[in-house]
C-alpha cells in the first residue's frame, strides 16, 4: 500500500497548482508575517477550550493552514469513552462506534500564543463503524503543507482502498474548499492491480469544508 507517496503526491501536486494560477501571497489586512515560522505553542494546553465533553483528542498536527506563517493545527477528535472505559457492554460499545468524530481546525493568533476555532466537520473522519466489518478504524492520519491539508483512511476486505480527502484554503475569502480526493483501489484475491481513482471540483463543485459530508 503506498500510502505515504499518495499523500505527498496529492499534496505536491495541490501546491504546484496553486502556484501555476498566481495565486497571492497574503491578503490586505492580514497580520504581517514572522521572518521565520515559530515553534507551535504548547497545543495540549491551548486546544483544551475546544474540545466538546466525552471527547478526547485522537490525533493533531501542526503547520501553516492559512499561508500566513503562523503554526496553526488540525485536531481530530474521538469519543472519550473508547478509548478508555473497558466495562461497557457490547451495546454501548456498538452505539460508540458510530459516533461522529469531529475535525477542528484551530488558526494560531499572531504572538503564537493562542488558537481560534476556524472551522469543524463532522463526517471528513469516519466513524469508528464505517469499516466492512464493524470495527474497523479506517482513520490513517493528517497531513499539512502551506494552506493544504489532507485526511487520509484506509480500509476494505477483499477490496481494499486507500483514500487522501485534501482541502485548499482560499486566500480570497479566507476559507478552505474541497480541493481533491484521490483513491487507490486494490483487489487482493484477484491480480492486485490497483485502480486509480482521482475528483476535483470540475466533478464535486465548490464544496466548504463544513459542508463535506463525506466520501460517498
Amino acid at each position: 500500500m503506498k500510502n505515504h507517496l499518495l499523500a505527498g503526491v496529492a499534496l505536491v501536486a495541490a501546491v504546484s497548482a496553486c502556484q501555476q494560477r498566481g495565486e497571492p501571497a497574503a491578503t490586505a489586512g492580514a497580520a504581517a508575517r514572522p521572518a521565520a515560522a515559530p515553534a507551535a505553542p504548547d497545543s495540549m494546553q491551548l486546544i483544551k477550550p475546544f474540545i466538546p465533553a466525552g471527547y478526547r483528542v485522537q490525533a493533531t498536527l501542526a503547520g501553516d493552514l492559512n499561508r500566513d506563517a503562523w503554526p496553526d493545527r488540525v485536531v481530530v477528535l474521538d469519543t472519550a469513552a473508547l478509548l478508555t472505559d473497558t466495562t461497557a457492554t457490547q451495546a454501548v460499545v456498538d452505539r460508540i462506534m458510530w459516533f461522529h468524530r469531529p475535525l477542528l481546525v484551530l488558526l494560531g493568533e499572531p504572538g503564537g500564543a493562542r488558537y481560534r476555532l476556524a472551522a469543524r466537520n463532522d463526517s471528513v473522519v469516519d466513524s469508528r463503524g464505517a469499516g466492512p466489518t464493524g470495527n474497523e478504524d479506517t482513520f490513517q492520519r493528517v497531513a499539512i503543507k502551506k494552506g493544504y491539508f489532507s485526511v487520509e483512511g484506509a480500509g476494505g476486505s477483499s477490496l481494499r482502498w486507500y483514500r487522501v480527502t485534501t482541502f485548499r484554503y482560499d486566500l480570497a475569502d479566507q476559507h478552505w474548499y474541497l480541493h481533491r480526493i484521490g483513491q487507490d483501489n486494490t483487489h487482493i484475491e484477484g491480480d492486485d492491480d490497483v485502480e486509480h481513482e482521482v475528483s476535483t471540483p470540475r466533478q464535486f463543485g465548490r464544496v466548504r469544508f463544513e459542508s463535506y459530508a463525506g466520501a460517498q
